[in-house]
């Protein structure tokens, strides 16, 4: 088996064909966020980003795109902005990890939310997260409001009252698909930042190399990987705006904001709903509504993935260091004191951002 390492740019015809039939063969890897567009999109932003292709004989067996920001450790591309990483590849691929690092000459390759079967990941697994799916059949959005009466029919009936009140007390309420562009895309992208500020998160939609994946993805007309916005209006008013990804007959949402003055009416679930049932109509398989165990995404979905996060590489210092801070970070969350068990996952997830956007300077020799 030959590992060849490319940037994303030199991605051709051919092998972008085959990344395709990969994915198209495995319903785990049908995010847009594995599709080989996002990796160009991001790839045209980042000069750090490489995809190892995993030959063996005449034939591709796989593709891994990671992003390359110390001469030391690799992540996963995309971070953080991505809700799904890992190896475009059948799932019994036997991979050696040592040689995936020795290919991208680092010592490790942080990973967040890799498809739990895959391989590769067994034996590195230090967690597992899940992601909520809305998955569509025949019938559209009727056939998907009876699946949803049947499992949680108080939940329907209190969403229907909420958007009937929402819609008579503000004069009307209308839905809308459309390019991502325009007014509503500025004021969600305002709601954005605002939100990071306000919850001292890190400027993730303020940083370079992500608003020019964002604006490649938005003005892409290509159907492997393609931005869009739906949107609630209220009486003339902008209620909530939702930014997704397609890839295919897959949606997955990105950003979501609203405005604070409907909260209320729950404008960032009915839109989701809302969301859902468009695509049910309109030929959709289904809407991943991403990472983050809220109760509104348990409401609005039929399906859980589940996705593991740890690190590839196991004979570097890099590779050290990685496994000590697992180690103490396992050891406190095993602690009695529940704000106590957060701190390390919080700090590990923190630093890791700093570092994927590029707020940690390289070291001299990067």
């Amino acid at each position: 088996m030959r590992i060849e390492v490319i940037h994303p740019r030199e991605l051709g015809q051919s092998e972008r064909a085959r990344w395709a039939a990969l994915r198209a063969a495995d319903p785990d890897l049908a995010s847009p966020y594995l599709s080989s567009g996002f990796t160009i999109a991001v790839g045209a932003a980042r000069a750090d980003a490489r995809v190892a292709i995993i030959e063996d004989g005449a034939a591709i067996q796989g593709f891994m795109p990671v992003q390359r920001p110390s001469p030391f450790s690799a992540m996963a591309l995309g971070a953080p902005i991505s809700d799904y990483q890992g190896l475009i590849a059948a799932p019994d691929l036997e991979l050696d990890a040592r040689k995936l690092c020795q290919a991208l000459k680092v010592g490790r390759i942080d990973v967040y939310a890799v498809p739990r079967q895959q391989k590769l990941i067994q034996g590195r697994v230090y967690g597992v997260n899940d992601s909520f799916v809305a998955r569509l059949g025949e019938g559209g959005s009727q056939a998907y409001l009876k699946e949803l009466r049947a499992a949680r029919s108080d939940t329907v009936k209190k969403m229907n009252r909420k958007r009937n009140q929402f819609a008579e007390r503000e004069g009307g309420l209308e839905f809308a698909v459309g390019p991502a562009s325009g007014a509503a895309f500025r004021q969600l992208m305002d709601w954005s930042r605002s939100k990071c500020r306000q919850s001292r998160q890190p400027p993730i939609w303020e940083t370079p190399w992500v608003l020019a994946t964002l604006d490649r993805l938005c003005d892409s007309d290509d159907p492997d990987c393609r931005a869009m916005l739906v949107t609630d209006v209220a009486g003339g008013r902008l209620a909530a705006v939702q930014l997704l990804l397609q890839s295919g007959p897959v949606l997955h949402t990105w950003i979501i904001g609203h405005e604070c003055a409907f909260e209320s009416y729950s404008p960032g679930m009915s839109l989701t709903r809302r969301s859902i049932e468009w695509a049910a109509d309109n030929g959709f398989t289904e809407v991943d509504l991403g990472l983050g165990d809220y109760r509104f995404k348990r409401q609005l979905t039929n399906h859980v993935r589940h996705v593991a996060y740890g690190y590839l590489g196991d004979s570097s210092m890099a590779a050290a260091v990685r496994k000590l801070e697992y180690d103490v970070r396992r050891a406190v969350e095993g602690s009695a004191v529940a704000m106590v068990q957060r701190l390390p996952g919080k700090a590990m997830r923190r630093w890791d951002t700093h570092r994927a956007l590029g707020l940690i300077p390289p070291r001299p020799n990067a």
